[in-house]
């Protein structure tokens, strides 16, 4: 009775030596004696496995790699960036992953290439663009190159952010107060400009005025102006209050509507 009992504990162990998983977020890919199975891999979940057989398991899900480095400037200046990508390996090509790169990928391919990408298109600008406008085109432009590399080597590339772009003291403050002098001769043309229409809006109405007055004068005619006069001293007459008004010019107005 005792020998199958050795025997059921002896398979157990076996079985359960035998025995391995993949962890969720991992996909696996098995070393047999003849080599890596490069085109088959495998999601999360338990399998059967020969002794002599290892299973190599790569994490999918996204990561970022970060980098601090010392690079120079269109004009040879020494520029501190931080720049981070953020990356996951190809789903289903781990194996490929494993064969051509191996487990330490970060040091060996990621980390490389974003240092040299970065030094490359970094290269083509000043320090001033760096510093003030150009961090979005920064990012846009090391991501498109390297973007084909990592995809080339099986890694999907989700973003590159330049996180810091930090200048010398003094080149900072120089250019800080440049970009304060733009912007004073900004609100001082803005001011002129403002002032030239005014002067320009002067102009036009005194034009205006004065063609008016010519218009008036051309049309005050003695007869228009004794028919305003008639007309004014009818009110008055008309008016409550008492008045006195005398008629004594030559036009029979009052002396006040006469010439």
């Amino acid at each position: 009775m005792k020998q199958p009992l050795y025997l059921i504990a002896f398979f157990a162990i076996i079985t359960l030596s035998a025995c391995t998983s993949i962890s969720p977020g991992y996909e696996g890919t098995f070393n047999y004696l003849s080599g890596y199975e490069i085109e088959t891999t495998y999601p999360p979940g338990t399998y059967f496995k020969a002794p002599w057989t290892e299973l190599i398991q790569y994490d999918i899900r996204q990561r970022q790699d970060m980098q601090k480095m010392a690079v120079l400037d269109k004009n040879g200046l020494d520029v501190n960036v931080e720049i981070s990508v953020q990356f996951h390996i190809k789903k289903g090509m781990t194996g490929h992953v494993h064969n051509e790169i191996g487990k330490d990928y970060d040091d060996r391919f990621i980390i490389p290439q974003l240092r040299s990408v970065s030094r490359q298109v970094i290269g083509k600008y000043t320090a001033e663009q760096l510093y003030s406008t150009m961090r979005d085109s920064l990012q846009s432009l090391i991501y498109h190159s390297l973007e084909p590399t990592f995809a080339d080597k099986n890694f999907v590339l989700e973003a590159v952010l330049v996180r810091d772009v930090n200048l010398p003291e003094q080149l900072k403050s120089a250019i800080s107060m440049k970009q304060v002098k733009e912007q004073e001769n900004l609100q001082m043309d803005f001011i002129l400009q403002r002032e030239r229409k005014e002067a320009e809006r002067k102009l036009i109405a005194a034009d205006a005025e004065s063609k008016a007055n010519n218009i008036i004068n051309e049309s005050l005619t003695d007869k228009v102006l004794q028919a305003q006069g008639i007309r004014a001293t009818l009110e008055l007459a008309q008016s409550p209050n008492t008045k006195v008004i005398v008629v004594g010019g030559s036009d029979g107005l009052p002396m006040i509507l006469g010439k």
